[in-house]
């Protein structure tokens, strides 16, 4: 689950550059975008997830885990990241190229 929490923004940043579409349904389509990553965010919060990477040494592995305070930043992440993207919708409504932002936005 993490791992997909990871990779869906960037494969919805990839289609969001590459698709052609009304400025309407692209919108649609971006705050969909949102909406699904934050839920995935939030479950993955919620299951607190471990994925053990690879071995460092004997004793110290690389993993990625979700602790109750990564689950806080976490939570303040979403909340930010879904209100900046509402925001960015408006604040782009004259734009010329709405796809470029929405596609690094995603990836990011």
């Amino acid at each position: 689950m993490i791992l997909l929490t990871i990779l869906f923004p960037i494969a919805a940043g990839i289609l969001a550059g590459t698709c052609a579409m009304s400025r309407k349904r692209l919108n649609l389509c971006f705050l969909s975008a949102v909406g699904l990553s934050d839920t995935l965010a939030a479950v993955t919060a919620l299951r607190g997830e471990t994925i053990r990477l690879f071995p460092l040494t004997d004793t110290v592995e690389l993993t990625f885990s979700v602790d109750s305070v990564s689950r806080f930043f976490l939570v303040l992440t979403i909340l930010l990241y879904t209100l900046a993207g509402v925001y960015a919708v408006g604040y782009l409504a004259h734009d010329e190229h709405p796809k470029n932002f929405y596609a690094f936005w995603l990836g990011s």
